[in-house]
């Protein structure tokens, strides 16, 4: 069994420096995925420390905004569920902030159910268009905004599809923590490694021997991806800035814009193996959706969707 030499950074839950705490999972060539034996959490190791990858210019440049553009009223559908759900556990509306808002989608859903809805991206491109569609919008980090605006206070805070994206999930998380209200909630998406595809890729690696890591490498290198959470880990990440979740479910995401992904990636795909795992995923994609309608989302959902409180001072 190969084991991990060297660590690119702590285990942003337990702290975890020693190498021999950590199980070697997948040794890919572009930075191989390990798993801390105290905690379970799941990262690519051997990635150099630097700027977030997620919604930088290299990210949307990688997808191409225009297949977030032609995908406006299917992001806003998806939205409508998701706000609602929100309304739920908050049915009182007030500040909303939308952290890696992109064009800004979900801001102009939260608007028409009441809420007063602000963003955040890194990316100077994808933020000029979120003001160009009438949204307000800053360009900076979280751990920035907190420390640029910190009397700010929010009644609830999103992060869509941003956490495994991030190399200090902790530090964006303590960020949150300061400027989300005593009362407030947070609301995560992220991959869940319960996933069906994930058990898969690691049932085809393992019984390949590692000859057939094509589904690992597309789900742990594409897009900038640093960690895969649980829901073991994500609630052991989230008590650890203080929060307790309060809700933690399945969550799909729409097939046609995930299938217009696949299809950015066809075209790119050098060689007949990596054309044929696209396919493969696109087939892959319409089963899972087609699979939740029958078998419900808990059975085939690749997201997970989680909403969270601050702990309380005598918690």
């Amino acid at each position: 069994m190969q084991k991990v030499k060297k660590l690119r950074l702590e285990c942003c839950i337990c702290a975890n420096t020693d190498p021999g705490g950590y199980e070697l999972l997948y040794p890919l060539p572009r930075g191989e995925v390990i798993r801390c034996r105290r905690c379970g959490l799941i990262y690519v190791n051997d990635l150099p420390p630097g700027d977030d990858d997620c919604q930088s210019e290299e990210y949307f440049t990688y997808w191409g905004i225009d297949v977030y553009q032609k995908s406006e009223e299917l992001f806003l559908e998806e939205f409508h569920q998701v706000i609602k759900e929100i309304n739920r556990f908050n049915p009182l509306t007030g500040k909303l902030l939308d952290i890696g808002c992109g064009p800004g989608y979900f801001l102009t859903v939260a608007r028409q159910y009441g809420w007063e809805a602000v963003g955040l991206d890194v990316s100077k491109v994808i933020v000029n268009l979120a003001k160009k569609r009438g949204e307000k919008v800053f360009c900076c980090k979280v751990e920035e905004f907190a420390l640029k605006y910190p009397a700010e206070k929010f009644d609830c805070i999103t992060m869509f599809n941003i956490l495994e994206h991030l190399v200090y999930p902790a530090q964006a998380l303590s960020a949150v923590r300061r400027i989300l209200k005593s009362d407030g909630i947070i609301v995560i998406e992220t991959p869940t490694e319960d996933s069906l595809v994930r058990r898969t890729a690691n049932l085809l690696y393992r019984l390949s021997n590692g000859k057939c890591d094509h589904l690992t490498r597309q789900l742990y290198h594409c897009g900038g991806h640093h960690f895969g959470f649980s829901p073991k880990t994500i609630s052991l990440l989230l008590a650890s800035q203080g929060f307790r979740p309060v809700s933690i479910r399945p969550a799909l995401s729409s097939p046609k814009i995930a299938l217009k992904k696949r299809i950015v990636e066809l075209a790119r795909a050098r060689g007949l193996a990596e054309k044929l795992l696209q396919l493969i995923l696109a087939g892959a994609i319409s089963l899972a959706w087609g699979g939740s309608r029958l078998f419900g989302p808990q059975h085939m959902a690749n997201r997970m969707r989680i909403l969270a409180r601050p702990n309380m001072p005598s918690q």
